[in-house]
């Protein structure tokens, strides 16, 4: 296997399934497969979205090393420790595959060596969706998952579903709530999320209000309107400095399914809707995060 690439090993598709009027996106779902304690909820949520959308799931089956590992030879100790982990990776592709046979789901398998970072960027450019974790522990990465999916973001403009670890199920067909700050990544998240929004039972924009808006809430409402969709506008003005916060206790006394956000922000929010707000809800929210920039 030529190190930092992915290769496909497998396709299955089952017997083609009825279309779902209006799907016209978010068909590939890309899931990230590792045997970490974050796999059974980014699992549950690819399927979901799966079948609410008659898509398509990629599995990127990766087996992490770290920067300058093969540069540096790996070593004796290193190239066991990666050894242990491909033996470990087959167990987890074998129960993982035999799931997804055994449910009839559609999907195609690539394994891959490498940063995690780099195979997802690498993975991420025709699919329609990333399901990853909000946070993630073991050996798999750097637990800062802010850092990464920024740092993805930057290279590709496929949004990414962020999921808590411990995701019991993610509803693909529940309540949404859109976080609008009028921005050009608010806007491309917007767009992003129609698949799954016109699915949704409820559909709320939520206008943090910082005095900074872009583009007014009329047009999101507006834009969904278009797209057969009815949403309702709500302005929830921030007490104090703590945007973050602020946004996190409406989020708890409203329990959307979850929560569809710019990446980025704009003007003098930049740095409080991504350094504030986007950590902040990855690290401390048990409420599922679909993230997208402009491209």
């Amino acid at each position: 296997m030529r190190i930092g690439a992915s290769i496909a090993v497998q396709h299955y598709t089952p017997s083609p399934s009825i279309p779902i009027k209006g799907a016209v996106a978010m068909k590939n779902i890309l899931l990230l497969v590792h045997d970490d304690d974050g796999q059974e909820a980014r699992l549950s949520a690819a399927l979901a979205v799966r079948a609410a959308l008659d898509g398509h799931l990629v599995c990127l089956d990766v087996i992490v090393t770290s920067d300058g590992f093969y540069r540096m030879g790996g070593g004796p100790i290193g190239m066991l420790v990666l050894e242990e982990r491909q033996n470990e990776g087959r167990h987890n592709k074998a129960a993982v595959q035999a799931r997804l046979l055994a449910d009839n789901i559609p999907f195609s398998w690539n394994d891959a060596i490498g940063e995690l970072d780099t195979m997802l960027i690498d993975a991420a450019g025709l699919a329609d969706l990333v399901v990853l974790n909000s946070y993630l522990s073991d050996d798999i990465a750097d637990p800062d998952m802010a850092a990464k999916i920024r740092t993805i973001l930057r290279h590709v403009s496929t949004p990414i579903l962020a999921v808590p670890r411990h995701l019991k199920a993610f509803e693909a067909t529940g309540k949404a709530v859109v976080l609008w700050d009028g921005s050009a990544d608010a806007e491309a998240a917007l767009r992003a999320a129609v698949p799954l929004l016109a699915r949704a039972r409820e559909v709320t924009i939520l206008y943090a209000d910082d005095r900074s808006l872009g583009a007014s809430l009329n047009d999101a409402t507006s834009y969904l309107l278009h797209q057969d969709i009815i949403a309702h506008a709500v302005r929830h003005e921030i007490t104090g400095n703590d945007a973050a916060l602020s946004i996190e206790h409406y989020l708890q006394r409203h329990e959307p399914d979850y929560v569809v956000m710019g990446a980025f922000g704009h003007a003098r929010v930049h740095a409080v809707f991504f350094g504030s707000v986007t950590r902040h809800l990855l690290t401390a929210s048990s409420t599922p995060l679909l993230l997208a920039r402009r491209a």
